[in-house]
């Protein structure tokens, strides 16, 4: 449980918590985001059984095509994480 003094707006009193969901990502009060790493290769795993039982009865070049569509998406996302990182800093 975190511990703050009370604080408050216009006579109400807001409550503090460690941790809370924005935009679809974990925040803490300890600036790591190992929960949300978490989810997310959790998620990850989830996504890849799904795939793994819609196409693998498929030939290997539809295998290949599915992977190489779900790894180009993932690198696109990773991509646009690094330059928004680096404009950010």
């Amino acid at each position: 449980m975190c511990v703050f003094p009370k604080f408050s707006i216009n006579g109400m009193y807001l409550d503090y918590v460690c941790e809370f969901k924005y935009l679809g990502h974990v925040i803490n009060n300890k600036l790591l985001d190992d929960d949300d790493v978490k989810r997310e290769i959790r998620c990850l795993f989830v996504r890849t059984n799904i795939l793994l039982r819609r196409f693998g009865k498929c030939s290997v070049s539809v295998k290949l095509t599915v992977f190489t569509a779900c790894v180009s998406m993932i690198s696109v996302c990773g991509a646009n994480t690094r330059l928004l990182l680096s404009s950010v800093l």
